[in-house]
């Protein structure tokens, strides 16, 4: 149970994320280059900065951004997105402690504020961006989550998809390359062959491309709809057969209604 939640160095991407999010990606996190206009916004903007310092392995930080966002939820109810960072804030707090039963309480009450917030805004990117790393970093055997962190993922790579500039570029090919490794963690190995091959097309970052290069199986076992050399980028058709098999038919449902 020590790598419940990912280590120092396995945490960096999150944060790196919610950086490379743009203010066209989430209408609930402040932009940037806006100063807090609000209460809740100001209080908002101090939590996600503790959280962001936990992130990079502060545990103190971690402690402080509980306390934060729990006043802040308390005082300024009804915000899905303070829900969801107060979920990933517990979610780094497994990661520090010790105590087994502790880890696993604490994981579990952070999915709950998770699931509780995308259940509110469903099309929120930020949102599913921090409930689906939180499910992809949590093991499989304990939490059977890997199919919320698919969910999550091919909803945030639809959404780029459908309006290119809401990810960095380096924050795009590791979403591709996580959902790879989550499809290929539930033995859904050429839902992962897909990945691989769109990770190797569209990364520039060489380490990317030689992972997915190594993990990209023979064209002869892919379906035979993927045999095709395409030269344009992958269409949500390229994910579409990956979110019936694994997120199910809902997300597909949900897609088709945008």
């Amino acid at each position: 149970m020590s790598s419940l939640i990912s280590e120092k160095g396995n945490t960096q991407m999150l944060k790196k994320k919610a950086a490379g999010l743009t203010r066209k990606s989430s209408q609930s996190e402040l932009s940037p280059d806006a100063p807090p206009s609000t209460p809740f916004e100001y209080g908002l903007d101090l939590a996600i900065r503790l959280h962001h310092q936990g992130i990079e392995g502060d545990a103190n930080a971690v402690r402080k951004a509980n306390i934060a966002f729990q006043r802040l939820r308390d005082g300024h109810p009804g915000h899905p997105i303070a829900d969801a960072y107060h979920g990933s804030v517990m979610a780094l707090m497994a990661r520090d402690e010790t105590n087994v039963m502790q880890k696993m309480q604490l994981a579990k009450r952070g999915l709950e504020l998770l699931d509780q917030a995308v259940a509110s805004e469903p099309r929120d990117r930020t949102i599913r961006m921090l409930r689906g790393k939180v499910a992809y970093r949590l093991p499989e055997s304990f939490f059977r989550r890997t199919e919320t962190a698919i969910e999550d993922y091919i909803i945030l790579i639809d959404g780029e998809i459908r309006s290119p500039g809401g990810f960095d570029k380096e924050t795009y090919s590791t979403l591709i390359s996580e959902l790879a490794e989550a499809y290929e963690r539930i033995n859904r190995h050429e839902e992962a062959a897909l990945c691989w091959k769109n990770l190797n097309k569209l990364t520039e970052n060489p380490a990317y491309r030689k992972l997915a290069q190594r993990k990209m199986k023979p064209e002869k076992s892919l379906p035979s709809s993927s045999k095709a050399v395409e030269t344009k980028p992958p269409e949500l058709r390229d994910w579409i057969g990956a979110a019936v098999l694994v997120a199910g038919a809902s997300v597909v449902h949900w897609i088709g209604r945008r």
